[in-house]
């Protein structure tokens, strides 16, 4: 049995695992103190469990921010050396990359504290707060791909291209390419060389002026 059903199940259920678990414990202890113990136990292992995402996660917030002040540090000593329309790139994906962070801790990191104390404390709505915290979790994934894609012009462009294409059910442009690319003449034109004849091994080529 985990410490999350400790906290969530019933007072007559949990004593009946402890009776099945160990029937000599009833006798020798009071109910209250039973389900203190227990308690007592669960709260151990969530404040553990809570230090060490706590501490897990101002580590990362830590490397994030000084790997982002980095790269602006870096970028803003090669400025001379980079063209406008590469330092603009590099911008955009570095704010891409800051909001896609951002991101990542309102929809992770906080629905999972959220999750941790509501369960440490014995919210009543604990299961609804978890079921709602995965789906936010399970959201990351599309919000990030949508931050890049909106912070990022050429990205932008791209889809917005595609979208326009799409809705006024027009012909790409890179099919038209291709098909002109391979629609090539059956007869060679006086510009290509013509092979003349070959005797042997050895082959003879004459070029037409």
């Amino acid at each position: 049995m985990t410490p999350v059903c400790f906290l969530v199940e019933p007072r007559n259920v949990l004593l009946e695992h402890m009776l099945i678990v160990d029937p000599k414990v009833h006798t020798k202890m009071s109910d209250r103190n039973i389900i203190g113990f227990i308690r007592h136990g669960a709260e151990n292992i969530y404040m553990f469990a809570g230090g060490a995402a706590f501490l897990f996660g101002g580590i990362t917030v830590t490397i994030i921010f000084l790997s982002t002040f980095g790269c602006y540090n870096h970028l803003r000593k090669r400025k001379d050396l980079f063209s406008s329309r590469t330092m603009s790139l590099y911008w955009a994906l570095i704010t891409a990359l800051v909001i896609d962070m951002f991101s990542g801790a309102i929809l992770v990191l906080m629905p999972s504290c959220f999750v941790g104390l509501s369960f440490l404390y014995g919210a009543k709505h604990a299961s609804i707060l978890t079921s709602i915290a995965m789906r936010s979790i399970c959201l990351y994934h599309i919000m990030a791909n949508v931050v890049l894609i909106c912070a990022v012009r050429p990205y932008r462009d791209a889809v917005s291209r595609l979208f326009i294409q799409i809705l006024s059910c027009k012909k790409s442009s890179i099919t038209s390419r291709s098909n002109k690319v391979f629609d090539r003449p059956s007869r060679p034109t006086s510009a290509q060389p013509q092979i003349v004849g070959f005797e042997g091994n050895s082959r003879f080529f004459n070029y037409a002026q």
